[in-house]
């Protein structure tokens, strides 16, 4: 689903994001966010039953009737792997 959102500059793009429960998909200018509970999902398979990040992306492909065409598999598997790392961190500090 895609939304348009307008920022104003008083606190940085990827903070506002958080506060509606999305995690940007780069720290600047996000153009791309997933639902925490995405990224919670993904960690919790990836922890419990060792889901690698490649699997889970076609994974969510089947589950979207095969919607997401092979570039934006692909673009969401290096957003994950690169972006876990960064939840995990971010998210056992609360």
């Amino acid at each position: 689903m895609e939304v348009k959102v307008h920022f104003c500059s008083c606190e940085p793009d990827f903070l506002r994001l958080l506060r509606f429960n999305l995690w940007g998909a780069t720290p600047t200018k996000p153009e791309l966010a997933f639902t925490l509970d995405l990224m919670k999902l993904l960690h919790t398979l990836n922890l419990e039953c060792q889901v690698a990040v490649k699997d889970f992306c076609a994974a969510l492909q089947t589950l979207t009737d095969d919607v997401l065409i092979f570039s934006v598999r692909t673009i969401l598997y290096l957003l994950f792997i690169s972006y876990e790392f960064l939840y995990i961190h971010v998210t056992s500090a609360f």
